[in-house]
């Protein structure tokens, strides 16, 4: 990973123990990192760096007024830019994770319209659930805010490592056995690293039934 700011123009992380010359830490640091030398952009390396620790690392250091973007491998070549003036033009992947603030807007926006939908036509769309009275308690929950239609599949590997979000009536994994937290938490990082509304319409759409579920 690099972290840019305006004043030491570019700061070079490892993404492991080893540290090479010049870089001023490691990963495990990068909180540290960003508030000592002032970050506002860190650029992940694609080659060297996991999906799955990508996302562990924004979640960790979400909240700290910083921008994220991926470098994918066949670019690698030109990431080494010293100047916050050249790196724009450098070509990279922004991350379209759930921990973009337009990204919770419209998770948020679904989950109202939705669940106001649901309710206005609550004699005929509970039909097909399961658990009734759950239903209705889990639809006045996701209204308030306290839960969403779809959240992280429980586990864990994913707890605190990845960006946070309301707990869910469904997830990822609802439908699957799975008993790997590895596999269950691979789940949890690919809806939170490309978050798109349709993800949550078609879990939703596919697992109507369970969404009387009561999961806390």
């Amino acid at each position: 990973a690099q972290t840019v700011n305006p004043k030491v123009e570019v700061v070079s992380v490892a993404s492991g123990a080893h540290l090479e010359k010049g870089q001023v830490g490691s990963d495990e640091q990068l909180e540290e990192i960003i508030r000592v030398h002032n970050v506002d952009e860190v650029v992940f390396s694609g080659k060297d760096v996991s999906a799955g620790r990508i996302i562990e690392l924004m979640g960790r250091t979400n909240g700290m007024g910083v921008d994220y973007k991926i470098a994918p491998p066949d670019t690698l070549y030109m990431i080494g830019s010293n100047s916050i003036d050249t790196s724009g033009d450098l070509l990279m992947l922004e991350t379209n994770g759930i921990h973009r603030p337009a990204n919770r807007r419209n998770k948020r926006l679904f989950d109202v319209v939705s669940a106001l939908l649901l309710l206005l036509t609550l004699p005929v769309s509970i039909l097909p659930v399961s658990n009734k009275g759950g239903f209705i308690s889990n639809l006045f929950a996701v209204l308030v805010g306290r839960k969403s239609w779809v959240g992280y599949a429980r586990t864990a590997k994913s707890s605190g490592r990845l960006p946070g979000m309301q707990s869910g009536v469904i997830s990822p994994a609802t439908g699957k056995q799975i008993e790997k937290e590895e596999l269950i938490h691979k789940l949890n990082v690919i809806y939170a690293r490309d978050y798109k509304v349709r993800k949550d319409l078609g879990l939703v759409w596919k697992y109507y039934r369970e969404l009387g579920e009561r999961i806390e």
